[in-house]
């Protein structure tokens, strides 16, 4: 169960990528605690739709869309729904990120630009 934010967003929208579980849906738990209608995005929009029905039963609006940050035009959908079912954006949270472990001298060029694509390419061009 997500804690209260300390703080009201009423009548704010906030979009959270990566949403469906972990961190991104605890974000969107506390974010409909507090009040704000949640869009939420990624690649398995299943696990998604039970975190918006979750929030849908606080009270709050929630919208789903499927999102895969390492695809431009996926991000461009992303926020056209988001557009489409509430009118703009107020907050949002570039959750999603990728790590992986092993020795940087054993990382392939296509591991590092994965990496770069999904934590600095991604957020940049969804804000």
């Amino acid at each position: 169960m997500a804690q209260a934010l300390g703080f009201d967003l009423k009548g704010k929208v906030v979009a959270i990528t990566g949403a469906g579980r972990g961190i991104g849906k605890s974000i969107a738990e506390a974010c409909a605690n507090a009040g704000a209608d949640v869009f939420l995005g990624s690649r398995t929009t299943d696990e998604c739709e039970k975190v918006a029905q979750d929030c849908r039963e606080r009270g709050v609006k929630a919208g789903v869309a499927t999102l895969d940050v390492r695809e431009m035009a996926s991000i461009r959908s992303f926020n056209d729904a988001i557009l489409a079912q509430f009118g703009r954006i107020d907050v949002l949270v570039n959750n999603v990120g990728l790590t992986i472990v092993k020795p940087a001298f054993e990382l392939t060029e296509a591991e590092f630009d994965e990496v770069c694509t999904v934590n600095f390419k991604a957020p940049f061009f969804a804000s």
